[in-house]
């Protein structure tokens, strides 16, 4: 498999992810496509532990 590369500035990188976060693609995926299937999902904290 071959792939493009360009090197861009972190001004340049941030603007373009800046972009796509402003279009809808922030691209988060489940675990049902992670290559750790043992791991598990962050549990969310029940209301009231601090």
């Amino acid at each position: 498999m071959l792939f493009n590369v360009k090197v861009v500035s972190q001004e340049e990188y941030d603007a373009h992810m800046q972009d796509l976060r402003d279009a809808g693609q922030t691209g988060e995926l489940g675990l049902e496509y992670s290559r750790q299937q043992d791991v598990q999902a962050p549990q969310q904290q029940q209301e009231g532990e601090n």
